[in-house]
């Protein structure tokens, strides 16, 4: 076989490559690859780091342009001391690094982690200061335009089928985009439920109010019972079952004088709140009393009944018109400062003068 070594390049040599320079041979600076005649190719060896497209190669193989592949195969190093770079860390895992530090990991059973390098969950994210999700969305096109929402899917192909069983969703609260709305939705799994959309359950308004069963409209907490066939509806159970355990609705108001806390009964086909077909049972805080008021709203000195925790005393407002006669029974009211009873058939006992 010829010795081509310092050859000059000649027609008989266009297919043979040579590095430049070949009189010296290779060293540290990586020099391009040549054809026969001399022309360089995209490809540039030095002693331990091999370029393509680039004669300065940083690293064992520096690309410089972009790379295509079936797949990429890395072998596991364990670690990785690049500022940027995709390794292996263990078998079957995958690793992202930026900045020198890792930033994620995939484990061999597909959890992934961010800011972890152990995952416990599909997807677990740690941060030292606060994680945060973002969910970036415009709503500002129109009033209650969905504009970031998070779903939980049940593929299961049996009974209603797949759907989103629940989800939870932003809205926009106004045509420019100011303010925000919570909306939560669940899907009732009945019989024709099969791929439809979660109806909302729950909604809080941009100022703070919660709806249930319904948008909130002026209360901080407005709930609405399901329209059943029934003639009565349940729309809320304070429930306690351990013994001695208590089931307690605590409405609570700081002022220290005047009307302290109310619990309003009203039939709302009657109009909106307050009206004249109403009761109320209201704490009174100067005393303390608890009072009963019935069609009116001027507070607890027009009380129909008020107990007094101070005296231990019930007290009557005077009736505006004698009572009825009540059938099968029998009713105590007060009149002119004094107590009396109207017995079925009419009769009125004075049980006490004024």
């Amino acid at each position: 076989m010829s010795d081509l070594r310092n050859q000059t390049p000649s027609t008989t040599y266009k297919g043979l490559l040579q590095v430049n320079d070949y009189s010296n041979g290779v060293d540290a600076t990586s020099k391009f690859v040549q054809d026969g005649e001399g022309t360089d190719s995209a490809l540039a060896i030095g002693t331990t780091k091999v370029g393509i497209g680039t004669t300065s190669p940083s690293q064992e193989l520096d690309v410089s342009g972009n790379v295509v592949a079936d797949e990429y195969a890395l072998d596991q190093t364990g670690t990785s001391s690049s500022a940027v770079a995709i390794h292996a860390p263990a078998t079957n895992e995958l690793a992202i690094r930026t900045n020198s530090t890792e930033a994620i990991r995939i484990d061999s059973s597909g959890q992934i982690g961010i800011g972890t390098t152990s995952p416990s969950a599909n997807l677990e994210i740690f941060s030292a200061v606060k994680p945060i999700i973002r969910l970036d969305g415009t709503g500002n096109n129109a009033g209650q335009t969905n504009f970031g929402e998070i779903q939980f899917y049940n593929r299961d192909g049996s009974a209603d089928g797949p759907n989103v069983a629940a989800s939870i969703h932003a809205e926009s609260a106004s045509s420019d985009g100011a303010g925000g709305v919570l909306v939560f939705s669940t899907e009732d799994g009945g019989a024709d439920s099969e791929g439809e959309v979660a109806t909302p359950r729950m909604t809080i308004a941009a100022d703070g109010k919660v709806g249930i069963g319904t948008v909130p409209l002026g209360y901080k907490l407005d709930v609405q019972g399901s329209t059943t066939s029934s003639a009565n509806s349940s729309v809320a159970n304070l429930h306690a079952s351990a013994a001695g355990a208590e089931a307690v609705l605590l409405v609570k108001n700081d002022s220290a004088t005047g009307e302290g806390a109310r619990i309003a009964l009203f039939n709302s086909n009657t109009g909106s709140y307050p009206n004249a077909n109403k009761a109320a049972l209201v704490l009174e805080s100067a005393t303390p009393a608890l009072c009963v008021c019935f069609n009116t709203d001027a507070g607890t000195t027009q009380a129909t009944f008020k107990f007094l925790s101070d005296s231990n005393a019930f007290f009557v407002a005077n009736t505006s018109s004698v009572p009825s006669t009540p059938t099968g029974g029998g009713v105590m009211y007060v009149e002119g400062g004094a107590l009396k009873y109207k017995g079925s058939s009419g009769t009125i006992t004075t049980l006490g003068v004024a």
